[in-house]
């Protein structure tokens, strides 16, 4: 599961993050970020806020959609987990991953190949 300290939570921030920089597009994903604060008002957390969206577009099942959350919640958490990959993604303040329809029985290789592709994730650790 991915850390608390890096959920993203309130409806604000989304809207927020979503009226942001478009990051990267994809078969499966929209990804947009928010890029971190200068100045002495920046956060003190060096990690992005991460949030999901996997509308009933996607899918009509909750099961399904809540599987590909887990999905991409996982590939988050396990590169914070290495400090290449966290460095690469300590440049955001905040992301969000749109979910598309094509991702439903995407194996996770394949999403993390792709997100990696997308989010420039240094290869060594995106495996």
């Amino acid at each position: 599961m991915l850390p608390k300290v890096n959920r993203l939570r309130a409806q604000r921030d989304f809207k927020k993050t979503l009226s942001g920089q478009r990051l990267a597009s994809g078969p499966f994903f929209v990804i947009y970020a928010l890029f971190p604060f200068s100045g002495p008002a920046a956060p003190l957390s060096k990690s992005p806020l991460i949030g999901f969206v996997v509308s009933k577009k996607v899918h009509k099942r909750a099961v399904v959609r809540n599987r590909l959350k887990r999905q991409f919640r996982e590939i988050f958490r396990h590169w914070l987990l290495h400090t290449s990959q966290s460095s690469s993604l300590s440049t955001y303040r905040s992301l969000v991953v749109i979910v598309r329809a094509s991702s439903v029985g995407v194996d996770y290789q394949t999403l993390e190949k792709a997100l990696s592709r997308a989010l420039r994730i240094p290869k060594a650790c995106a495996s």
